[in-house]
């Protein structure tokens, strides 16, 4: 719901622009008038309305200085009227952002076409302010989720336009640091703290992080071009600080895998193999030691080789069957139990199904988190099995789960799916002419609308018409008095006819032989 503020010395001029636009029908639900700029800018300070009219020549303070005023503190749409086709009042309006310029006395044609352009924009500008809200709630899920597929699926790609619109520099330099928490027994905990602390640690970087619970961290450095050996210098000036000030403040025990640095996020999962095996360099990390990869000779190193394209593809496939056969028949194709896979590759493809998961239960109107309390519960679980075996149940197991919830979920989509047809029906039974008839008064397609319909109640729409109309026909004849020919017009047949040719097969007899009967 819109205001309006409508500023003119001459009362006549106010009635005409009120008159002339239907100003309730546009939304507008609050107006306010005033007899000069001055009255009209005390009441734009208190009223904030969302269209100023003002006439350009008025008493105490006119058009344009009200115009500047405003100006200094909104961005308000504002439409000028005058009498005058001055250059110097087009010139005011110009310099002073106004919407339009309406000569007086006011055409009610162009008054509207003016109104409605400041209708578009203001709806658009609400879309746009709707888009940016929905855009920061999910940004933080967006980034994290873009971060798992870079690092953990080795054939990903992400468009450049989609890393920007998710706030990611590809221009910049990166590196990733894995951080990993040695003999705590209370390592979720400390993870937790310790990714806390990390955006203040690195405020001369751009910083996005990732948990590998229970007791691991991966953190995606980045910042503009420069040296890349001051950037990795900077780098590592500024994790060794944190692992001092975090053993020191939280006690616990930090040793860290840096990767060299690369100039393109698409090398994220080369990053990571190379933390990861910086760390592995050593059998037992030490405590504040930072591991690099340049000091470590890569040997030989088995990383997964799934397409996140057809894996997602085969995923959405699953749940839009949710049930037990096609769980199986996708752990036989990527995750067969005879199949011998280093940690690493279980890993990586335990990341890319649950991580593709978040994303397909999202587009069906569900929550990862409903079910599993919060998804890093899923990765501390992960992390604790230690046998083939139980990763596969471990999988599998999530896979029934979101089969279930999804099943359910759509069940009661289209239970009330289903009730608004028969709703629609059970009160227009004798005007519908036909199930695009019913659709298009529902908003939607009459094909998606029979195949739900017929998926969940095993009938027809026709069929349950049909039913509808005889159901209100027995329950008319029942009256001795009335005409067949009658209750068949009641009932939504155009032919009597074809009424009897009905009512016989669905019950048996003539609907003259049912009235009889039930005298």
């Amino acid at each position: 719901m819109y205001k309006l503020l409508i500023a003119d010395d001459n009362n006549t001029h106010i009635q005409c622009a009120l008159d002339y636009v239907n100003w309730k029908e546009l939304n507008f639900t609050q107006i306010k008038t005033a007899s000069n700029g001055a009255d009209a800018y005390e009441i734009f300070r208190e009223f904030e309305p969302d269209l100023v009219i003002t006439d350009v020549v008025m008493p105490v303070m006119n058009g344009p200085e009200l115009a500047k005023r405003i100006r200094k503190t909104s961005n308000v749409h504002i439409i000028f009227m005058s009498c005058y086709e001055d250059f110097n009042y087009v010139k005011e309006a110009i310099d002073n952002d106004i919407t339009a310029y309406i000569l007086k006395p006011l055409n009610p044609d162009v008054l509207k076409e003016k109104v409605l352009k400041v209708v578009h924009d203001i709806k658009a500008r609400e879309d746009a302010a709707d888009s940016a809200r929905t855009l920061s709630e999910f940004l933080p899920l967006v980034r994290e989720s873009l971060l798992y597929r870079l690092l953990y699926n080795k054939s990903a790609y992400v468009p450049k336009d989609i890393l920007r619109s998710a706030r990611f520099d590809d221009s910049s330099l990166a590196l990733i640091v894995k951080y990993i928490i040695l003999n705590n027994s209370e390592s979720c905990v400390s993870l937790c703290e310790l990714q806390s602390t990390i955006k203040a640690a690195f405020p001369n970087f751009s910083v996005n992080a990732v948990t590998e619970v229970p007791n691991k961290l991966i953190v995606l450095l980045t910042a503009p071009q420069t040296e890349e050996e001051d950037f990795l210098c900077a780098a590592i000036d500024t994790i060794r600080h944190h692992i001092e000030s975090i053993c020191s403040e939280y006690g616990f025990d930090v040793a860290v895998g840096v990767s060299n640095v690369f100039s393109t996020l698409s090398d994220a999962g080369v990053m990571l193999k190379q933390a990861a095996l910086a760390l592995e360099s050593t059998d037992a990390p030490e405590t504040g030691e930072i591991y690099l990869f340049e000091d470590f000779e890569e040997s030989a190193y088995e990383s997964p080789d799934y397409d996140i394209y057809n894996l997602k593809q085969d995923l959405s496939l699953l749940l839009d069957k949710a049930d037990s056969s096609a769980v199986e028949e996708f752990m036989q194709k990527y995750y067969p139990q005879n199949m011998i896979l280093n940690r690493n590759t279980i890993k990586a493809l335990c990341f890319s199904t649950v991580t593709s998961l978040q994303f397909l239960m999202s587009e069906r109107n569900a929550d990862i988190d409903d079910l599993f309390e919060h998804s890093n519960v899923i990765w501390a679980k992960l992390n604790k099995f230690e046998t083939i075996a139980d990763t596969y149940q471990w999988l599998k197991n999530i896979l029934l789960a979101c089969c279930d919830f999804i099943s359910n979920v759509e069940k009661r989509k289209y239970n009330g799916f289903v009730g608004h047809i028969k709703s629609y029906i059970d009160i227009h039974y004798k005007d519908i002419a036909s199930v695009e008839q019913i659709a298009s008064e529902l908003f939607i397609s009459a094909g998606y609308a029979k195949n739900v319909f017929k998926k969940y109640t095993g009938q027809t729409i026709f069929d349950y018409l049909v039913e509808t109309r005889i159901k209100e026909a027995k329950r008319l004849l029942s009256d001795p008095t009335i005409k067949v020919y009658e209750v068949s017009e009641m009932v939504g047949y155009i032919s009597k006819a074809h009424f009897t040719e009905t009512f016989k097969r669905k019950t048996g007899m003539t609907p003259k032989e049912y009235q009889l009967k039930g005298k």
